[in-house]
């Protein structure tokens, strides 16, 4: 992990164990000061080294203590995305990112749904979205696997250090669909198409060609995608 990633998570850690249902906006930067002083302990350095260690590290999307602030505040009163987007904006390289999804999703409130069976539970998550996240480990095996190049435009989402691409569920984990979180059920997308999947803009047929839009799914030889969940997907959008 990069030096300016593993330093603000560990801000943004200490501010977290801080933070409580009664900090305002007004009491954030008492907060986020707190922190620092913590860190400049922890690690034997003046106050003011540690305080402007953050004021440039996320520059130009974040300038200045009071707009990290504001960021900050949103996202732990809630939940807003763009903390996490500009971090991964400012990831080096997978390794950043696999770990500022890890922390950001390790935050989400967690539920239990349970197996039409009525045997086995699934945990699952909720994004900022109210969309169910994908498990961080399966989705990233399968992103791996294609090199983070979406399955449909074959394009990686190129951020300033790193590439980025999304986990997609054929068959959704979120009520009322209860599709399972495994590997023959997950995409590797870019963000715009799976929106559009999700969304319905698209759907794929058995031989993996597309419906809607002009294309064929690629798929690996060592990615098993369960027709099932596609013919799910078609159904519930009437494709």
């Amino acid at each position: 992990m990069s030096r300016r990633i593993s330093e603000i998570l560990e801000l943004i850690k200490i501010v977290d164990s801080k933070f409580s249902d009664n900090t305002t906006l007004q009491k954030m930067t008492s907060v986020r000061i707190e922190a620092t002083k913590d860190i400049a302990i922890q690690n034997n350095i003046a106050k003011e080294t540690a305080r402007d260690k953050y004021r440039r590290q996320l520059a130009p999307d974040i300038i200045g203590t009071e707009e990290f602030d504001d960021y900050l505040y949103a996202w732990f009163t809630e939940r807003q995305n763009d903390l996490f987007e500009i971090l991964v904006k400012h990831a080096v390289d997978k390794t950043d990112i696999e770990i500022i999804e890890e922390y950001f999703e390790s935050k989400r409130e967690t539920e239990y749904i349970e197996w039409p069976e009525g045997k086995e539970l699934v945990k699952y998550k909720e994004t900022f979205l109210l969309r169910i996240v994908r498990d961080t480990k399966l989705s990233r095996k399968i992103k791996n696997l294609y090199d983070y190049k979406c399955q449909v435009c074959d394009l990686a989402l190129k951020l300033k250090n790193s590439i980025y691409a999304e986990g997609a569920h054929i068959r959704p984990l979120a009520r009322p669909h209860n599709g399972p979180d495994i590997v023959e059920n997950i995409l590797c997308l870019c963000p715009n198409h799976h929106v559009l999947f999700d969304g319905g803009g698209f759907g794929i047929n058995d031989d993996f060609s597309l419906l809607g839009i002009d294309g064929k799914l690629y798929v690996h030889n060592n990615h098993p995608i369960d027709i099932q969940y596609l013919k799910y997907h078609r159904n519930f959008h009437e494709l």
